[in-house]
């Protein structure tokens, strides 16, 4: 079986440059949120080509920080379901269980 996390998103002091100041521009803020807005659409698209293809939400052995699907498959299967699917190695995580 293969479980499958994906990224959602950290704590803002790992994201944003907040120790150790005593203001913070406000750029920043925007300029995270519109990387946030476009990561989260990625996600979604993710989500959605798992589902379609069998992927089950794993409720069980969710993260604080990310989403995880399981699927009884083989982890060479895995990696080349997510090149068909157009689902970068890069943005996920693939774990043997």
């Amino acid at each position: 079986m293969i479980m499958l996390s994906i990224w959602l998103y950290g704590k803002p002091s790992w994201d944003l440059p907040l120790e150790g100041r005593k203001q913070l521009n406000p750029q920043t803020i925007l300029i995270h949120g519109i990387y946030l807005q476009k990561h989260l659409s990625e996600v979604s698209s993710f989500v959605e080509k798992l589902q379609s293809n069998n992927w089950l939400f794993s409720e069980t052995y969710g993260e604080s920080y990310s989403i995880e699907f399981y699927k009884e498959i083989s982890l060479d299967d895995a990696q080349k379901e997510m090149s068909s699917l157009g689902i970068p190695l890069h943005k996920i995580t693939l774990e043997e269980i």
